[in-house]
């Protein structure tokens, strides 16, 4: 599965940054491609909760603007997505509405993302630096993915993902939520992100 959005994000790295102030970041960047490509942004999160409404998210809290993975609404489609404090279930329907447009998020330690950037290149607005993937890197989960038709679920897939799960390690990387959020932005299902976090957890 290809990349079929332009990304960004605000990594949840400092306990101390007020969620606001990275909202802001976060609304910068998606207004800028909305007005780009002349559409309306479209905010996406795990919930209906209160916890946009004090915030300047609050702009996007009209019913035709904010839609969740169990709202019972689903927004247009190839639009610019603020997807806030995804789990990974909201980060792949994100993902979906944001296809041939843009996509940002805003990240919470609850749910790391960094491989989801890795993979998108996502550019970090807080550096203004895109984020990149080692290329033999790239090469191993090119490898997972294609074992991944299934989410892993039998034996002959499992055997493979547990090698490459080797060379992953022995090119350094055995960071589970880096792992599993890069096989989520290459369009492994959840139940196949749920089995590759089983295999890793079982190496530690």
């Amino acid at each position: 599965m290809s990349i079929t959005y332009r990304a960004a994000w605000v990594p949840d790295d400092d306990p101390h940054r007020d969620w606001n102030d990275a909202a802001e970041l976060a609304i910068d960047w998606i207004e800028n491609e909305a007005r780009e490509q002349s559409k309306r942004v479209l905010l996406v999160t795990v919930s209906f909760n209160g916890a946009t409404y004090n915030s300047p998210l609050a702009r996007y809290t009209r019913p035709d603007q904010h839609v969740t993975p169990r709202g019972g609404r689903r927004g247009p489609g190839s639009v610019p997505v603020l997807a806030f404090v995804p789990d990974m279930a909201t980060l792949e329907y994100a993902a979906n509405l944001a296809r041939n447009s843009s996509l940002c998020v805003i990240e919470t330690k609850a749910e790391p993302l960094s491989g989801w950037a890795a993979v998108t290149g996502a550019v970090n607005l807080l550096t203004g630096k895109p984020a990149s993937l080692d290329e033999a890197v790239a090469t191993h989960l090119d490898r997972l993915v294609f074992y991944g038709n299934n989410g892993y679920g039998d034996n002959f897939a499992k055997q493979h993902a547990r090698r490459i799960l080797d060379d992953l390690a022995a090119a350094g990387v055995t960071d589970r939520d880096f792992i599993v959020s890069a096989l989520a932005a290459r369009g492994i299902s959840l139940y196949g992100q749920k089995n590759i976090g089983k295999l890793i957890d079982r190496r530690s």
